[in-house]
């Protein structure tokens, strides 16, 4: 993406952080061993080619072509309002971008993935096109205003105003963005969590569980359907545990997580309405990933 007309302004975006625990926390009850067979991935709602962000339903776009997860270049906006969590992306160059959208209502129920994006700039506009079959989803970018619409054959059936731009990965360290409560009480600090996000997000995006087996626990706590029970899951199987479940939803909730909207409490951060926790045993000590509940 050019983020020469992304980042032109830099508001500033302390935002209150937002209560999104839920029944998100992560539980205490664990199953002994490593991931069983028998444990089920959770599974999501059959992709429909005419998706629209208030429906109650997720999909990838079938018609656009694979994202290019091998590619080395990767670039992520987030944009963010009441009712939306979008993140773009972009693993090409400026001469050509390749755009992947995500977004998630933000109680992170209902999302899509769209690749094959198109970006069309002049002046201080650009404005970027994704196409789900009869449904057309287009972000305009601006230094006054980001807008989504949602259009169906043309006709606009949905349109998201107010979207403010996370620009915390622009920020250095002497800008407070999470209150110093909330750090001590999670026992992270801001720039473990200015690290830690893009970094677990690259990963997921490109699929490397690796690098997130690298940045995990001995031992993490991985619930693999809403109504299993915790299975500790040890940090030399991780990535192959994770490589044979079904992360479409998953991987969506995480991907469109802001730092703005990150919650902390005594557990840790919350990425993706629990989707991923990461923690640390004191300030010092280098924030983990502990907990992944898959649903």
């Amino acid at each position: 993406m050019k983020n020469h007309y992304l980042t032109r302004s830099l508001a500033v975006l302390v935002g209150m952080l937002s209560v999104l625990l839920g029944s998100c926390e992560p539980e205490e009850t664990i199953s002994s061993a490593a991931n069983s067979s028998e444990t089920e991935a959770v599974t999501t709602p059959e992709q429909s080619a005419t998706i629209r962000p208030a429906e109650a339903e997720t999909t990838t776009s079938e018609s656009q072509p694979t994202t290019n997860v091998q590619s080395s270049n990767f670039e992520i906006s987030h944009y963010s309002n009441e009712d939306w969590a979008i993140a773009v992306v972009n693993t090409g160059n400026f001469e050509t971008p390749n755009l992947t959208y995500y977004a998630c209502d933000q109680g992170k129920a209902n999302c899509i993935e769209l690749t094959g994006g198109t970006e069309e700039c002049g002046g201080d506009v650009c404005i970027y096109d994704w196409t789900n079959g009869n449904v057309r989803y287009s972000l305009e970018v601006s230094e006054y205003a980001k807008l989504l619409q949602v259009y169906e054959n043309d006709k606009l059936i949905l349109e998201s105003t107010d979207l403010q731009q996370d620009y915390a990965q622009f920020y250095d360290d002497d800008v407070d963005l999470v209150p110093q409560d909330r750090e001590e009480v999670a026992g992270i600090s801001e720039a473990q969590l200015k690290a830690l996000l893009p970094k677990i997000q690259k990963a997921v995006f490109t699929e490397n569980w690796q690098t997130l087996a690298d940045i995990s626990a001995d031992s993490v706590n991985v619930k693999f359907s809403e109504d299993a029970e915790m299975t500790a899951v040890p940090k030399a199987a991780l990535a192959k545990t994770l490589a044979e479940q079904d992360l479409k939803t998953w991987k969506m909730r995480v991907m469109t997580q802001t730092f703005e909207d990150l919650f902390l409490n005594q557990y840790g951060a919350m990425i993706g309405q629990g989707s991923i926790w990461i923690g640390s045993k004191a300030m010092e000590d280098p924030a983990q990933i502990i907990t992944i509940n898959i649903w």
